[in-house]
């Protein structure tokens, strides 16, 4: 978004949050003892959680910044397991090659009964995982005020909870 609003491609003004997300924790749907809180992965029946690359994949952003306010990212660095995106990581939990894995809510539902969400991360522990919206600067203003209007009124919003998505929130917008 701010490569767009740089390059002066998008009227700034009309920026607004539409959507956000959840990132979780999950393990396979046949793991018999699920971790209660974060500092449960220390255990040994831990030997794999993956995440998506950190560097390059938003969710594994949110998965070390997690891990990091809980005291862990130093102390499971050996057991992380990176992956190049959150399908990637979804993958590595339901064929039970990783005990453990971090993607947003939307993603464990679509994987439906292959999996169980084992955790919410708080979401003061992360940066907020939302999309924005922006109006393109070209010659269908209208078209595309009444398409941002729609996403940010109670039809659109109806539609993202329909496939999991939260409501925005009022922290600040971070990039996704």
């Amino acid at each position: 978004m701010t490569a767009l609003v740089t390059a002066g491609l998008v009227d700034p003004a009309s920026r607004q949050v539409v959507a956000g997300n959840q990132l979780v924790l999950i393990v396979p749907k046949d793991f018999a003892d699920l971790p209660a809180k974060l500092d449960d992965l220390l255990d040994d029946r831990f030997k794999h959680i993956a995440i998506g690359e950190p560097q390059v994949v938003p969710a594994g952003q949110y998965a070390m910044q997690t891990l990091k306010s809980a005291g862990l990212d130093e102390k499971l660095e050996s057991k992380l397991i990176m992956a190049e995106n959150v399908r990637q990581v979804l993958l590595y939990v339901v064929r039970g090659e990783a005990e453990a894995g971090f993607v947003y809510a939307t993603d464990a539902a679509q994987a439906g009964d292959s999996v169980h969400i084992a955790i919410r991360a708080d979401e003061s522990t992360h940066n907020p995982i939302v999309y924005p919206a922006v109006i393109v600067k070209s010659g269908r203003r209208s078209a595309a005020e009444q398409f941002l209007s729609y996403l940010a009124g109670d039809k659109g919003r109806q539609a993202f909870q329909s496939h999991g998505f939260t409501t925005p929130t009022t922290r600040p917008a971070a990039e996704h």
